[in-house]
């Protein structure tokens, strides 16, 4: 352009790169990884997260209970719903990460060596993703 000092004619345009997965999809992918984790028996469902108190010491016992080696494997723990006092107990445990139902998505599920969940949790993902 004849601008005082010149000018860029096509200069460049920020561009959103990112594309939506069709809803099939996603459903397709989560039960892939899901049947994965059961055919590799690392799919472990307790009946409820139990702690007495909000210690990770607590949690890290409950999970030597269910044969679960917090550190030396990728542990996802899901629970519906997810309380206060578990998330405490489980938050400060490494390789370890604690989700509710709705924030599960694939990418954390193939993040993970062991899966473990509620009997809730597993209700909920019946009733959610069929």
């Amino acid at each position: 352009p004849l601008w005082r000092g010149g000018g860029v004619v096509f200069g460049p345009k920020p561009r959103n790169y990112r594309c939506e997965l069709p809803k099939k999809k996603k459903r397709l992918a989560l039960k892939y990884a899901l049947s994965d984790f059961y055919k590799n028996k690392k799919f472990i469902v307790v009946e409820e997260l139990k702690v007495d108190e909000c210690k990770t010491k607590k949690a890290i016992e409950f999970l030597k209970n269910i044969e679960v080696n917090a550190g030396d494997e990728k542990v996802l723990v899901i629970d519906e719903p997810l309380r206060k006092e578990i998330r405490l107990s489980f938050r400060n445990i490494p390789k370890l990460k604690i989700l509710p139902v709705n924030n599960l998505n694939v990418y954390i599920l193939l993040w993970a060596d062991v899966l473990v969940l509620t009997e809730n949790a597993l209700k909920k993902i019946e009733e959610i993703w069929g």
